[in-house]
């Protein structure tokens, strides 16, 4: 037994002594071997340095603590040389610089690399560095000479087989400057540089030109001179907005002068507010005195938008004049706008023909009104293409029923149209859509019942409660042209006559150079209530016939305004591109035309009861 508890404390201690010993990493035993070592070629051999390097294939079964370069003059170099140990250690392949080397010297160097085994060489290779040449370096041109600073700058195409230590540009009010004078310093080696020259005097000549230092010396580029001016903000014009779509518009500018300093960047901002800047949205379109096109795009269909171009040079950003605009609005004429009703007077301020000098005061209900001129496409669908064919003389009928400068579209006005037209027109329409027609003749609401001769038109009587189409009442025309609420606007759309061709197509601003004629309806801006062409293009119906202008007070539809029926002819608004001069254009300016002729100017628009 005491044999047994001997060989039992034997044991334990033989336990304990065992777990107590430090371990051993696998790669730092006595069985680890050297490292294989690949020495890689030189390369980049200049005058007084080369790069060269090594790759680790095998760490020999131990971490690789220590790896590098090492070089002489004569052949069996090794570490005891001189050595250029590599940034990290490890496997793997690494690079080194050798610098403040001989020209024209040959060099031995190889890879080596350090492991718990020792130290592993590559195979030993040789580079011989060259003789230094000056380096080569041009000058760029001088830009942007404004007040106390200018650019300019270099390249360096070559650096002579030696490493430029430092590249930049000097100037002097001297010629032929050097880097004892004013200097740049931009950095070292080959390639393109830019400079910027400070503390500068404005209207002084300078000289300028790059420079290089390499170990042969500092050489120079071609010389410059420039004058510095006192620059000013470019100067652009914003081009006519083009190109609409219901989501995107072309735009664009020419840039009249660069304010004596580069154009560095050029484009065009918008947004659905007046002075549009570059925090708003904009497009890009390069640098440069060049006139240039933008496209527009993310637009709302119906919504005015203000754009206009800019250009930015060393002073700032300069803008051109502005261009409102509004996507192209496709709607054919029946889509409507409810108008709020309020009082308001009738011919305010403004001229009035055919109509007397008096004005009079209106109440009006809530009513509805068309966003657009009745359209060739609505009117083709109700009364059909050849319904105004037996109406017009030859000479009116070059292209089908349709006569210059009208054009046939779908999207143009629909013209030729008198008084009785509309009428009829209103009436049909109603019964294709389901509503009650407003307009009877004897009773009768069907026009192809009417009897339609002599002067028929003092039987047709307007049902105004009814929720049919019908033709606006003088007063709902006017207060929704003027903006639908006191003081109303001079013209539709605004109180300047020289924003008019904003809102409307007015002669002297049609397409083309064109004189008159009549163009695709919601080309131009929405007046305040976002309705279109209620100036310009063509002249509209409403219901009264000629009047004199009563004086007093009236409530609509209660006491509706009677009429001459001496006269034969209807009220038209709307100021027709075929005018006699500004007063046609006023809100509130009237004309007439017999109810039965046929005039190319003569339109409609549609407008409905607000029924309870």
């Amino acid at each position: 037994m005491k044999k047994l508890s001997l060989l039992l404390s034997a044991g334990v201690l033989l336990l304990i002594g065992t777990s107590c010993q430090e371990k051993v990493d696998p790669k730092d035993d006595t069985t680890a071997k050297l490292a294989t070592v690949v020495t890689v070629e030189a390369s980049n051999v200049l005058s007084s340095s080369f790069v060269a390097g090594g790759n680790i294939t095998n760490d020999g079964g131990a971490s690789v603590t220590e790896r590098g370069l090492c070089y002489g003059t004569s052949a069996g170099v090794s570490v005891d040389n001189v050595k250029v140990p590599a940034a990290s250690a490890g496997k793997g392949v690494f690079e080194v610089t050798v610098s403040g080397l001989n020209a024209g010297a040959t060099y031995y160097y190889r890879a080596y690399a350090v492991n718990s085994a020792g130290i592993a060489y590559g195979s030993e290779l040789s580079a011989t560095t060259p003789s230094a040449q000056p380096a080569t370096v041009t000058t760029a041109e001088v830009v942007d000479a404004v007040g106390s600073s200018a650019t300019c700058g270099g390249t360096v195409t070559d650096d002579g087989q030696s490493f430029v230590s430092a590249r930049g540009v000097c100037w002097s009010k001297s010629e032929n400057p050097t880097v004892s004078d004013n200097k740049t310093v931009d950095g070292s080696g080959l390639g393109e540089f830019t400079s910027t020259l400070t503390d500068l005097e404005v209207g002084v000549t300078y000289y300028v030109r790059a420079y290089a230092t390499n170990d042969t010396g500092t050489v120079y580029g071609e010389q410059f001179s420039f004058t510095t001016i006192e620059a000013k903000l470019p100067t652009i014009n914003t081009f006519e907005v083009t190109e609409k779509t219901t989501v995107g518009a072309n735009c664009g500018g020419e840039i009249t002068s660069d304010g004596g300093a580069r154009i560095t960047a050029k484009g065009v901002c918008w947004a659905t507010h007046k002075n549009p800047t570059i925090d708003d949205n904009k497009t890009e379109d390069g640098s440069g005195i060049d006139s240039f096109v933008s496209a527009i795009t993310g637009l709302t269909e119906g919504t005015v938008y203000y754009c206009r171009a800019y250009a930015i040079n060393a002073v700032g950003i300069a803008y051109g004049n502005e261009r409102p605009f509004a996507p192209w609005y496709l709607d054919n004429g029946e889509s409507m706008l409810l108008v709020k009703g309020g009082t308001f007077t009738v011919g305010k301020n403004a001229v009035h023909t055919d109509s007397g000098p008096n004005t009079w005061e209106c109440t009006l209900p809530d009513y509805y009104i068309a966003k657009t001129e009745v359209t060739q496409q609505l009117w083709a669908e109700i009364m059909g293409t050849d319904y105004l064919a037996d109406q017009l003389t030859d000479a009116q009928k070059p292209d089908g029923y349709i006569c210059y400068p009208v054009g046939r579209d779908d999207y143009n006005p629909q013209p030729y149209i008198n008084w009785f037209d509309a009428i009829i027109f209103c009436n049909k329409l109603s019964a294709a859509r389901g509503a009650d027609p407003c307009y009877s003749v004897n009773g009768e609401t069907n026009p192809d019942k009417w009897n339609k001769s002599g002067e028929w038109e003092k039987s047709v009587v307007c049902d105004w409660g009814k929720n049919g189409f019908r033709l606006p009442s003088l007063p709902e025309w006017e207060f929704a042209a003027g903006g639908g609420e006191e003081p109303l606007q001079t013209y539709p759309g605004t109180n300047d006559f020289s924003e008019l061709h904003w809102y409307g197509q007015i002669e002297g601003a049609l397409p083309g150079g064109a004189t008159e004629g009549l163009f695709t309806v919601a080309t131009k801006l929405p007046n305040k209530l976002g309705l279109y062409d209620m100036v310009g293009n063509a002249t509209e119906w409403v219901w009264e016939r000629w009047f004199e202008y009563p004086g007093g007070a009236r409530t609509y539809y209660n006491d509706v305004i009677t009429w001459d029926y001496g006269a034969r002819k209807a009220i038209k608004r709307g100021g027709s591109i075929w005018n006699w001069g500004q007063q046609v254009y006023y809100t509130t300016s009237n004309w007439t035309d017999p109810i039965d002729d046929h005039n190319w100017p003569c339109g409609m628009r549609l407008a409905r009861t607000c029924v309870k």
